[in-house]
């Protein structure tokens, strides 16, 4: 039987050492760019963060890489065909990608389908029969065993140290402990904290996070007033609160500190301070501290930008010994007393 237009052979794909996927048959028509209907830039602009625009198109041209393509704009994906399932089964094959990296993959390939429907090239029912595969189920571990760990208090301390002590310019050291306090002492997510606005009330800021969610921030007093060090130096110009400073100690107000160049110190910090930690791990400890001490869990979401308790509640990072004092604190009901009866 042959193989219409755009068909995949299985064969070409299935195998995980597989090198390049040729969907073509050698028609060379069917790689390149739709006029005027670029798909996976419709797909990247329903995208709301821009991190979430870099992962999808780094998952896209991987895809295109497989196809015999190196840029995804230069496929017409919708005329894959059965290539999707091949895809779709190279993917859920890799013998090395985690579970929620294929589910990337798969929510980036069903998009960009997706958007192929929405301009016009494929109709509804092909939309479904092409998106009909199962998902990759990612099942995540919660409390002491999921991902990521709570910090000691001797290590935020080590990493406050290492803020102060990592440049030997002053008004690097003053933006390094600006950026720990922020991450240490208000559980911001890396971005927020680059994207955080200058405001002349530090005590009071409003956070545009996630999803482009905004929220109130308020400091404890100490984070204040490591921040009023550092605009002391900076200036009281509008723009991001943290900004990039050049090698030679001048601060550029009203630039942009990448989420690049946050992530690179923060790695250098912790090199410094000896602590093996992510960016994030700050976040995970700040919302147990939080728990530990009994506040009430939907203020600690509404504090950190969470739109479902139960999200917060996944950061609880509390060991075993929190299970063990919670049994400890049962009290028995009654009854369960008894001598024991020999038999």
């Amino acid at each position: 039987m042959d193989l219409e237009q755009g068909d995949v052979n299985m064969s070409t794909v299935l195998p995980a050492g597989a090198g390049v996927l040729v969907p073509y048959h050698g028609d060379t028509s069917a790689v390149s760019t739709v006029p005027g209907r670029d798909v996976v830039n419709l797909y990247l602009a329903t995208l709301r963060t821009d991190a979430g625009r870099r992962a999808m198109l780094s998952a896209l041209r991987t895809l295109a890489g497989w196809v015999g393509v190196s840029d995804p704009r230069g496929v017409s994906w919708h005329t894959l065909g059965a290539g999707v399932a091949a895809l779709v089964a190279r993917v859920q094959g890799h013998p090395t990608w985690a579970r929620a990296n294929q589910l990337r993959y798969e929510c980036a390939l069903a998009g960009v389908m997706k958007a192929c429907w929405r301009v016009g090239l494929m109709d509804r029912e092909t939309l479904s029969r092409v998106c009909d595969f199962p998902r990759t189920k990612v099942l995540r571990r919660v409390g002491h065993h999921a991902a990521g760990r709570q910090l000691s208090r001797a290590e935020l301390g080590a990493l406050a140290q290492a803020a102060g002590a990592l440049s030997t310019h002053d008004t690097c050291q003053k933006r390094d402990r600006a950026f720990v306090a922020l991450m240490v002492g208000c559980g911001l997510r890396r971005e927020e904290t680059v994207t955080l606005a200058y405001t002349d009330d530090l005590s009071h800021m409003t956070i545009h996070g996630k999803g482009g969610r905004e929220r109130d921030l308020v400091p404890p007093g100490w984070v204040v007033r490591v921040l009023a060090e550092w605009v002391a130096v900076r200036g009281t110009y509008a723009g991001p609160l943290l900004a990039p400073v050049t090698k030679h100690g001048r601060v550029r107000v009203g630039a942009v500190w990448s989420v690049a160049g946050a992530s690179k110190r923060w790695v250098e910090l912790c090199t410094r301070a000896g602590v093996v930690c992510t960016p994030h791990d700050t976040r995970r400890t700040w919302i147990t501290e939080q728990l530990t001490r009994g506040t009430d869990l939907a203020l600690v979401a509404r504090a950190v930008g969470h739109v479902n308790v139960t999200t917060t509640a996944g950061y609880d990072r509390r060991g075993i010994s929190a299970l063990e004092e919670l049994a400890a604190q049962s009290v028995s009901p009654g009854g369960f007393d008894m001598v024991p009866v020999e038999l």
